[in-house]
Formats: C-alpha cells, sequence, structure tokens
C-alpha cells in the first residue's frame, strides 16, 4: 500500500479529503487527485493534460526577474517600449501567468514609492503550447488569477512556428520536454503512468524540441534578450546547437542539481 508523505496529507487534507480510498489513489499525484497545484505562492488548475509544476522550476521566475531588471533597471517601470515575454510549452500556464503577475506587482509597488502618476507598465505576453487540451487549462487559469486576462495572448504553436513573424522578445522562457526517450520507462510510476508523455518526452538526447528552439530564436531574440529554459540535469553546453553568436550558461537549482540554461547573444 502507497504510503503518502507529510505534505501529501496535508494538502489532501486543505482540499477537504480526509478518508482516502487507497484502491482508488493508487500512485496518482495527489495533485491530479483535486485538480490543483501550488506554484509560486498561488494555486493552478490542473489535470492530466499538464504537468504539475515543480518546486525547481520556481527558480525561472527568479532568473526571469533578474534579467528584466538588468535591462530594464530596477524597479520595472516601462512606459515608452512594452516589454515582450514568451512562454514556450506553457501546459497549465503557471510560469507564464506568474511571471505577468510578479512584474505587475513589482511595478506597481515602484509606482507607489516614486509616486508616478499615470506611469504603467507595457507588457507583451504569449502563452503557447502545441496541446489543445492543455491550452483549455492555461485558459482557465488565466481568467481565474489575472485581472485582464484578454490582454495576455494565447496561441496554439509548435515552438514559434504559428507566431507572428516580426515578433521579438526580451525573454523567452520555456519548460520544453527534455527526458531522453529511453528514461522515460524508468521514471516513478506517478509521473510516467499519470502525466503527459508530450510533455515529458524531448527524443532520443531529450534535447529535440530544445535545439529546434536555439535554432529559432536567433531571429526571435532582442540584442539584450535571453532565453531561460529548463533542461535534464545530464544536459551540457556542448550539447546545444548554439549559433556562432550566441552564449550560454548552465544554472544549477536549489537542490545542486544542473537544471537551467541561459542563452543570450554575444555583446
Amino acid at each position: 500500500m502507497r504510503q503518502l508523505i507529510p505534505r501529501e496529507i496535508n494538502f489532501l487534507n486543505h482540499h477537504g479529503i480526509k478518508e482516502i480510498d487507497w484502491i482508488k489513489i493508487g500512485e496518482a499525484p495527489v495533485e491530479y487527485l483535486v485538480g490543483w497545484a501550488e506554484f509560486y505562492g498561488r494555486e493552478f488548475e490542473v489535470n492530466q493534460n499538464v504537468l504539475i509544476p515543480r518546486i525547481e522550476t520556481e527558480q525561472l521566475i527568479n532568473l526571469s526577474l533578474a534579467h528584466l531588471k538588468s535591462i530594464f533597471h530596477q524597479p520595472l517601470t516601462i512606459n515608452h517600449q512594452p516589454l515582450t515575454v514568451a512562454d514556450l510549452g506553457t501546459g497549465s500556464g503557471c510560469i507564464g501567468i506568474t511571471l505577468y503577475l510578479e512584474i505587475l506587482s513589482l511595478s506597481s509597488r515602484a509606482r507607489g514609492q516614486r509616486r508616478v502618476e499615470g506611469s504603467s507598465t507595457g507588457i507583451q505576453m504569449f502563452l503557447s503550447d502545441i496541446s489543445d487540451k492543455s491550452l483549455e487549462v492555461a485558459q482557465r487559469n488565466l481568467d481565474r488569477l489575472v485581472p485582464k486576462p484578454n490582454l495576455i495572448n494565447l496561441i496554439r504553436s509548435n515552438i514559434f512556428d504559428q507566431f507572428p513573424s516580426n515578433l521579438k522578445f526580451d525573454l523567452i522562457i520555456a519548460n520544453l520536454p527534455y527526458i531522453p526517450s529511453a528514461r522515460i520507462a524508468k521514471l516513478p510510476k506517478s509521473v510516467k503512468d499519470f502525466e503527459p508523455l508530450l510533455a515529458l518526452d524531448g527524443g532520443p538526447d531529450g534535447l529535440k524540441l530544445i535545439n529546434k528552439l536555439i535554432a529559432q530564436s536567433q531571429l526571435r531574440l532582442k540584442l539584450s534578450g535571453v532565453l531561460l529554459l529548463e533542461i535534464d540535469e545530464t544536459h551540457k553546453i556542448k550539447d546545444l546547437l548554439l549559433p556562432k553568436n550566441f552564449r550560454a550558461e548552465i544554472i544549477k537549482d536549489q537542490f545542486g542539481k544542473r537544471r537551467f540554461v541561459k542563452i543570450g547573444k554575444e555583446n
């Protein structure tokens, strides 16, 4: 019989599930059982069409905010040039929605502190996924969490294939499938038997979509823009098909694992 850890028990209790049918629950993630997952202090709707957000992925938000502050200068108050951000492979929308809300929060506090009348943050945010069912979940999270959800663009697209051709970005973030195909069968049952394979399997080396995105980013990044990706801990910079004018840096997560790569153009 499965033994739940205290976090799982508390999570179920928080959502009103106190008596557990152990036969029904099996190895199912508790987030799918209740239909919600926590990410960066907020709750997002999830189902088996989207990945369950991990605590490690929250670092993508911190890395993104640090980059945006570095190019627009702290505090984040952007009045003349719109900030353009894309979250590719958005799934539940947790990364893109969270980043959007955090930017709004930072800008709002900055305006209050500086007492700048009428200043505003212009954000062009694009969330995309190849899965219609994932986009349905993202749309519901948008409608529930974002004050004006119509200001965020939701696009069905394979990487940038269906994006307007003239769009360039200050920041591209993505948590694309990155697990090498041969490792899928070795994943915990709670992952391989319940989470969507489309969002897990990154091809033979785990880099099928990541390298496609890197190639497309040549024409999509502004000069000071960066691409922030979650990767497999086995991936190294030499595995990435970087254009000659690109630089890359691998960043470890809070547990010391190689988790992210930051890619930008050489100055």
